[in-house]
C-alpha cells in the first residue's frame, strides 16, 4: 500500500509539472506523437476546406495550409485554425495585439485573414480580423496584423487564421502582444 500511494504522488506530481507546460507553437513546428499539430484546432464550418501542415514555411520549416476540397461547392464557408489564451494572460491588461504572416495562391471568390475573437462569460465581446487587407491571387508572404482593447471582463481569447474563397492560403509566424509585451512560444504559468 506504501508503494502504490508513492507510486500515486509521483505520477501526479509530474502529471501537475508537465499540466503546467504550455506550447504556444506559434510557427506551426511543433506535433504530438500522433502528428497532430500541437496547441492550434483546425475547425471547418461547412466541412469543405482542407487545413494541413505545410512544408512551406515563412520561417522554420511549418506553416498551415488552408484549401478548398476539389469537390467543394461554391458555398463553402470557412477553413479556419484557432489557438486560445485563457483570461489569466489578459486580466488586468489594456491591449493585445495579433500579427501572423500570410502566402496566397490562386486566391479568388474570398479572403485569407487573421482573426481575433475577445469572450465573455456566455457572449462575444469583441472580434476583429484583417479580411479587408486580404491579398488576392498570388501574394508572398506578407505580416498582417489586428489590435483590440481589453476590458475587465474578457475570460479568454481566441485567434487565429482564417480562408474563405479558392485557391491557396498558407499562415506562419504569429505573434501575440499583450499591452506591447510578446507573449513568448512556451512558458510555465
Amino acid at each position: 500500500m506504501k508503494k502504490l500511494l508513492t507510486v500515486m504522488f509521483c505520477s501526479a506530481f509530474a502529471l501537475n509539472g508537465w499540466s503546467q507546460k504550455v506550447i504556444r507553437n506559434y510557427g506551426f513546428e511543433w506535433f504530438d506523437v500522433g502528428g497532430k499539430l500541437i496547441s492550434w484546432v483546425p475547425q471547418n464550418t461547412k466541412g469543405q476546406y482542407q487545413i494541413l501542415p505545410s512544408l512551406t514555411g515563412h520561417s522554420g520549416v511549418g506553416s498551415i495550409l488552408i484549401t478548398p476540397k476539389p469537390e467543394a461547392p461554391a458555398e463553402r464557408g470557412n477553413g479556419l485554425c484557432n489557438t486560445i489564451l485563457a483570461q489569466q494572460m489578459v486580466s488586468g491588461k489594456k491591449t493585445i495585439r495579433i500579427t501572423g504572416f500570410i502566402k496566397t495562391e490562386g486566391l479568388a471568390n474570398g479572403t485569407a485573414s487573421i482573426w481575433m475573437q475577445l469572450n465573455g462569460i456566455g457572449s462575444i465581446i469583441a472580434d476583429k480580423n484583417s479580411d479587408d487587407q486580404s491579398a488576392q491571387g498570388n501574394s508572398d508572404w506578407k505580416q498582417y496584423s489586428i489590435e483590440l482593447p481589453i476590458s475587465g471582463n474578457v475570460q479568454s481569447v481566441v485567434f487565429g487564421c482564417k480562408m474563405s474563397g479558392t485557391g491557396k492560403a498558407w499562415f506562419d509566424d504569429f505573434e501575440v502582444l499583450i499591452d506591447g509585451e510578446p507573449v513568448r512560444e512556451s512558458f510555465k504559468q
